[in-house]
């Protein structure tokens, strides 16, 4: 078949010498088809009689499915093939040939899967379409669309895409422009109009008119996402010395779906003639045929998913164009998708080959199975189900609308066959059901009974419609130690959904399997079967409710094998773990539970069970009945039926029932081995209308509070001043918070980035709202009082986020941070509000002179003070280090909570790694805005990346990259805020088993532009996960898991010197060394790479307070030796928690790195280096052991032991402590005061809202 099409020329061209017929092609395909039952029809071209089109039909009805190919193929040069262009030949499993892999390979498979259906009734339409002329002028296409045939409601339009279904495409217009001066002879420009001088001038227009087009409409689906303009040939004059009196310029525009192609092409002429107004010069713009417009269809759409499931490729974008727009104007569902690969069509030696013909005829079989026939039984008994957390809707299933009525033939081994497939994919579906949306509280859904505790109900009810669409975008396996944490030792409760074979026989599908399989992983308490099994009684005879091992060996010996086989899974789960296992039948569901609860202890609330499944119809149920096919007779959807014939035929009826209410119904009438499938619906009242999975049934659950209804008309009043307009109040709310501000560098930037996400958001679809919060600057007040409220700041931001994001309902929101407390700010806000929400990195600042930085300039302080720095110097250092906007540029606390931050999952990849000025980092927050809008659809929230194994990550990316201590108490405050258990143990826990491997400042060479350069985090990410050091099964904010996220991240490359290889570390453990002993009972965290050794000991030198310390430090009291002991910087008592970059800067400017060490409650830089140790706790202003400490006290600090030791008797101690007077606070008024009282101790992340209850 595909060699007697290769053998005929169809070429189709503009040039005349070059168009070739594509009638015998149409005639080929014409006999096939009608031997194969198809009624065909030749539709000749009116303006071109030796071309046709073809519509062959097998069946008849309406709605159905449109297989549509063109028949020509591209002008070709011969001489650059190998073979004869018109003659197949195979090699090498390649079948070559012109159009074998274009339109030609196409028509085989169609009619290879059509034969399937050739002694079938089918109740809906196979059509095949052969159209003319797609590859110049597409007339073909648009004769189709003149006469309104085919009708459909599905087409695939056969093109190469190697299986990728392709929902959208550029649109394409060949554009001529003229220009007509006037000749004369070059001696003297004024005898003439120079047509090139005049095109000089449309050449630099166009160039500003692409430019604006780019600017004006960006699509991130698409690989170039911005319309494209490429300007290809040009032809002008005749003579060098003649005025050029002619010129021509041809240009190929592609322009993005959403545009309007006849419009951009009279604005482009408009623009043209103002350029050239005054040259003198006539312009002419014309097409060389008329242009193919953009085309673009729903993504989430049943054709797109199904051809996505069964090809295995996920949909996708092109730049070419297609019959696309014309099917659809035709009212189909319509999709490109063929097999053989776009860069093989239109070239030299074209080829198709041989495994994609397999995998698009095996897919076609299954597709055409699926459109016509639609798998009905399968479909259209579910009924609306929603899960319900907090009095808001989180995901419902609900069928498509075209799914809401239908007359289908089904078949028993049809039916079965998708029963298997339907088994086969339960366990995923049930696993979506727990990782999508799974809040840290109890999660109930409307149609089973409401239990008060902590409990997990999944009750996927009904038969699933499309299984492969339930939760699209959002399926991911179960995640079972989240889950684990919010069980809690909880219940875990399933019922199995039921299916029916055309025969009425009826499938239960294997929850019970899968239930047992989760809630062994799970270790769960109970395990609890809803479901029809009644009459299970033990040798007693009495009926069996809790299962143990005794009784389930009675209960399988006197029980019939489908209650068997539920039982056998009972009993497996009982001798795995789970503890109680119990079986609820139907009669009794509401009293059984609450005994069976209230005997466990637990405070059990019972309602009466809502939903009672889908069940055979009653003559009582006619009313109902009628109720729902209604709506569907008075569209034409449905043949009448009267009422007295219902009553009849009620026998063939099944009904879904929910709150007393029949909700769906259909009709099935057996025929043997086939059944027609009739009268189906689902009551309007219940129809979502969006298809099924939708991980968020309201994707505005708090701004619709604030802008819906006549009574927030006053709200929308003052909104339309900022921006809305009335559209905007149908979109979800996306808050952008920006910590723009100009008192540092690191956050100058920031508000630029802030619109790009802006622009994403907003062209995502949603309507984002900018708004500020303050940042103060760490490297500006470090060594001041004004250092005070740099931990402070924290707070106040996430405090004045959440304040805003609660106040003004945002539905999800993008935060942006620059210096170092904004990142876990933002990601205390984050958790704490638990909506769809991204976080963007400001970016790194490029180095300054010779390679310096802010810590070049502390450090030069102290040389300075050791009079080894002139002043000349010292001005030179301070005013050529900071060279711009970003933050501090090695792997200081920004650099590191940015990168903590990716790998906890809250940001996009690479987000950490950027240039603060760059293209990428604006890009990143263009797609941070898309991205919240992306997760408000899939329904993914912070607590479902925030897991402790995700904590883990974010722990093991630190020690790996030697960044901040700073990180230990952020992320105890990140945690808090999730309600994730996280403990300083932890990260001793992780970091024996995680070696540092970069080389980066403070403690080493390189700054992090240089690790930008080498391709940032990800790398070393990837590194870490296939080390097993990454839980790579954790959700990220881009829907994909992180394992999914680095799958194709290439390796650094091999000469790089930043990143040490698993086998030659810096140091094989973590540098992040938590220590304890009698000076810090609770804990205390040193910074310890081996560089500055592993132990100190020498004698305290204490102060109160950082200035004390730091002249002592300066005049030179402090000596070789020396513990110096900063106290009563803690969180309370500084109170502030300051960081002691200046005096650690000093000893280093001093050359005392190696023969002292420094104790403090207070903080480190990420900038500091040396024998550090912070976080002391209790804090001396609690009265912990640091405040008892005095001059020429012995301390020894041992990483290795992992123990800081003040060498003093207990009896002393006491002694001291009983003298011991807290001093006066800092302040008893404002923030600094209230900061005090609320904020907890640093091993515990210094937060401010822990003992508030």
């Amino acid at each position: 078949m595909l060699a007697t099409l290769v053998s005929e020329p169809s070429v189709s061209s503009l040039t005349p010498a070059i168009d070739r017929s594509n009638l015998r092609v149409i005639e080929h395909l014409a006999n096939w088809l009608d031997a194969l039952g198809f009624d065909t029809e030749l539709m000749p071209l009116p303006d071109a009689p030796h071309k046709a089109n073809l519509v062959a039909t097998l069946g008849s009805g309406e709605g159905g499915l449109v297989l549509a190919g063109h028949t020509d193929t591209v002008p070709f040069d011969e001489t650059k093939w190998q073979t004869d262009p018109f003659t197949m030949t195979e090699k090498d499993n390649r079948l070559y040939g012109l159009g074998a892999c274009d339109m030609k390979g196409f028509f085989p498979v169609a009619l290879e899967a059509a034969t399937t259906f050739i002694d079938k009734k089918l109740t809906a339409p196979l059509t095949i379409v052969a159209t003319s002329d797609e590859e110049s002028s597409m007339a073909g296409a648009r004769y189709l669309v003149e006469g309104g045939k085919p009708k459909a409601s599905y087409g695939i339009i056969g093109e190469p895409t190697g299986l990728m279904p392709v929902y959208a495409h550029k649109g394409i217009a060949f554009i001529s422009i003229k220009l007509q001066g006037a000749s004369g002879h070059s001696s003297n420009p004024d005898l003439g109009c120079n047509a090139l001088d005049s095109m000089h001038k449309v050449m630099s227009d166009l160039i500003a008119f692409r430019q604006e087009l780019a600017n004006d409409h960006i699509n991130p689906a698409f690989e170039v996402q911005v319309p494209t303009m490429n300007l290809g040939c040009m032809h002008a004059g005749d003579s060098p010395n003649r005025i050029c009196s002619h010129a021509e310029l041809q240009i190929d525009m592609r322009l993005l779906p959403g545009m309007d192609t006849n419009d951009t092409i009279k604005r482009l002429q408009e623009r043209l003639q103002k350029a050239i107004a005054q040259c003198g010069t006539a312009l002419t713009v014309t097409t060389q045929y008329p242009p193919v417009p953009p085309f673009e269809s729903d993504l989430q759409g049943d054709l797109v998913q199904t051809l996505a499931t069964h090809s295995g490729v996920a949909p996708g974008t092109v730049a070419f164009g297609t019959e696309g727009h014309f099917l659809q104007s035709l009212g189909m569902e319509t999709v490109v998708w063929g097999p053989g690969s776009i860069d093989q069509a239109h070239q030299p030696n074209e080829y198709l080959a041989r495994d994609q013909i397999g995998a698009a005829q095996a897919f076609e079989h299954v597709n055409l199975s699926n459109m016509v026939h639609d798998l009905a039984l399968l479909h259209v008994l579910g009924v609306r189900l929603i899960l319900v957390h907090g009095g808001r809707p989180q995901i419902e299933l609900a069928l498509p609308e075209s799914f809401y009525h239908g007359h289908r033939r089904v078949t028993d081994e049809l039916a079965m066959s998708t029963i298997t497939a339907v088994n086969g994919q339960l366990r995923t579906r049930l696993e979506a059901l727990f990782s999508t949306g799974l809040p840290n509280s109890p999660l109930h859904k409307v149609d089973i009974p409401v239990i008060a505790g902590n409990f997990i109900t999944a009750q996927p009810m009904g038969i699933l419609d499309g299984v492969d669409h339930l939760f699209t975008g959002s399926v991911r396996r179960v995640e079972t130690r989240r889950i684990r944490n919010s069980l809690d030792g909880g219940a875990l409760i399933i019922q199995s959904p039921v299916g029916y074979s055309p025969s009425g026989q009826v499938f239960n599908l294997p929850a019970e399997e899968v239930a047992t399989e989760i809630a062994i992983a799970l270790q769960a308490d109970k395990l609890i079967f809803f479901d029809e099994v009644a009459h299970l009684r033990d040798e007693q005879g009495k009926r069996i409710s809790t299962v143990t091992p005794g009784s389930l060996d009675q209960a399988l010996a006197t029980t019939d094998d489908a209650n068997a086989t539920r039982l056998r899974y009972l009993q497996q789960a009982v001798r795995r773990g789970v503890t109680k296992s119990h079986l609820v039948p139907f009669t009794d569901d509401g009293a059984l539970l609450a005994e069976l609860f209230t005997a466990e202890g637990i405070g059990t609330q019972v309602v009466e069970q809502q939903h009672k499944g889908v069940r055979a119809a009653t003559r009582e149920d006619v009313a109902g009945i009628v109720e729902v096919i209604r709506p569907l007779e008075e569209s034409g959807a449905l043949v009448r039926r009267e009422r007295d014939r219902l009553e009849q035929e009620i026998d063939n009826f099944l009904v879904a029932e929910l709150d007393g209410i029949v909700v769906g119904c259909c009709a099935v009438y057996p025929y043997g081995a086939q059944a027609e499938l009739a009268c189906v619906g689902v009551h309007e009242n219940y129809q979502a209308g969006n298809g099924i999975g939708i991980p968020m049934a309201d994707e505005r659950p708090y701004s619709s509070i604030v802008v819906d209804g006549v009574e927030q008309a006053p709200s929308r009043a003052m909104l339309y001043p900022v921006g809305f307009t009335e559209e905007d109040f149908k979109k979800p709310q996306i808050g952008i918070a920006s910590t723009w501000s100009m008192v540092t560098p690191c956050n100058m930037h920031i508000n630029a980035l802030a619109d790009e996400a802006v622009k994403g958001a907003d062209a995502a679809g949603a309507k984002a709202v900018l708004f500020n919060t303050i940042t103060v600057s760490d490297g500006i007040s470090m060594g001041t009082p004004g250092m005070r409220y740099s931990l402070a700041s924290r707070e106040v931001i996430a405090d004045s986020i959440e304040t805003v994001v609660g106040a003004q309902g945002f539905d999800g929101f993008v935060a942006i941070g620059g210096c170092d407390k904004n990142m876990p700010a933002c990601g205390i806000a984050i958790a704490r509000m638990n909506r769809p929400a991204v976080f963007v990195y400001g970016g790194t600042i490029m180095p300054g002179a010779e390679r310096r930085d802010v810590v070049s300039v502390f450090e030069a302080v102290g040389q300075h003070a050791a009079g080894n720095l002139s002043d000349i110097k010292l001005k030179e250092i301070e005013s050529t280090a900071i060279p711009g906007p970003g933050s501090c540029g090695g792997m200081y606390t920004a650099n590191t909570m940015a990168s903590a931050m990716e790998a906890l999952g809250l940001s996009l990849p690479n987000s950490s790694a950027q240039n603060a000025i760059s293209d990428a980092k604006k890009q990143d927050s263009y797609n941070a805005g898309a991205a919240v809008r992306n997760l408000i659809k899939l329904g993914l929230k912070p607590s479902d990346m925030l897991s402790r194994e995700a904590f883990e990550n974010a722990i093991t990316v630190t020690i790996a990259l030697e960044g901040s201590t700073n990180a230990v108490l952020h992320l105890l405050a990140i945690a808090h805020a999730a309600g994730i258990p996280l403990e300083l143990d932890d990260f001793t826990r992780v970091g024996a088993r995680v070696p540092v491997l970069a080389d980066m400042r403070p403690a080493g060479v390189y700054s992090m532009s240089e690790l930008i350069a080498i391709g940032g985090i990800q790398p070393l990410m990837k590194t870490l996960l296939n080390e097993g050091l990454l839980h790579g099964d954790c959700m990220t904010v881009t829907g994909k898991t992180l394992a999914e996220n680095l799958a194709g991240v290439a390796d650094y490359p091999s000469d790089q010197k930043i990143i040490r290889p698993m086998n030659n570390p810096i140091k094989k453990d973590s540098h992040l060394v938590i220590l304890r002993g009698n000076l810090a009972p609770e804990g205390a965290v040193a910074k310890i790479t081996g560089h500055e050794g592993l132990n100190f000991t020498g004698k305290a030198r204490c102060f109160h307070g950082e200035e004390a310390g730091m002249a002592a430090i300066m005049d030179g009291t402090v000596q070789a030796g020396d513990v110096v002991i900063i106290r009563y910087e803690g969180p309370k008592g500084g109170p502030g928690m300051r960081e002691m970059l200046s005096p650690t800067s000093a000893i280093n400017g001093r050359g005392l790195s190696d023969d002292v060490a420094l104790l403090t409650d207070g903080r480190f830089s990420g900038g500091s280096r040396g024998f550090v140790i912070g976080h002391v706790t209790p804090e001396a202003f609690e009265g912990g052991p640091i405040a008892l400490v005095e001059d020429g006290d012995q301390i020894t600090v041992d990483a290795e032991a992992k123990t800081v030791i003040l060498h003093v008797d207990d009896a002393t101690l006491e002694k001291r402590k009983s003298q011991w007077q807290r001093p006066a606070p800092y302040t008893t008024r404002g923030t600094l005061a209230k900061y005090a009282k609320l904020v907890t101790s640093a091993s515990e992340g210094a937060v401010t809202d822990k003992y508030l209850d």
